[in-house]
């Protein structure tokens, strides 16, 4: 068995500090017991994680503290600067969703609009004098056609130039 220090300086004994391994502390009487389930910190920095009594599960590396204050400052401005891109991003989406959106509310209404002359000229619903009945109805029909048309092209048109 080797022997090692935790971090607050307790002595324990291993078997070797990998997966696998057998770990002990000593106890109050200063026997060496199988370490309970949990974490120890070596005098290192790195940690045993105890799954079972005694049985050492895994070991993590120490947390390297390299960073200079600086070097941190740096990093979080970096961060920042990418979180406001970021931001910039999602408002240029946000307002590309909300036009393509009033354009297809537009194009669907001018096809509402449609369906609604082409129904109301196939159930013959007209209140008008027989005469005109037919004229009157192409003619709803035919302006309504022409609104979905123009709607359904300046809604492509923006698909287009958005794509450019």
């Amino acid at each position: 068995m080797q022997t090692g220090k935790l971090s607050d300086g307790t002595e324990v004994q291993y078997s070797e500090l990998a997966a696998g391994g057998q770990i002990a502390i000593p106890d109050a009487e200063g026997n060496y017991v199988p370490a309970p389930a949990g974490e120890l910190e070596l005098e290192d920095g790195r940690i045993v994680v105890i799954t079972e009594p005694g049985i050492i599960a895994e070991i993590k590396e120490a947390m390297k503290q390299d960073q200079s204050v600086e070097e941190m400052r740096a990093e979080i401005a970096t961060l920042r600067n990418e979180l406001a891109t970021r931001t910039k991003d999602i408002a240029t989406l946000t307002s590309a969703f909300n036009a393509h959106k009033a354009a297809n509310e537009a194009v669907t209404l001018a096809f509402k609009e449609y369906l609604e002359a082409v129904s109301e000229a196939e159930t013959g619903e007209v209140k008008k004098p027989k005469q005109s009945i037919f004229q009157s109805q192409i003619d709803k029909k035919t302006a309504a056609k022409a609104k979905a048309q123009a709607a359904f092209q300046a809604f492509a048109e923006k698909l287009k130039n958005k794509s450019k």
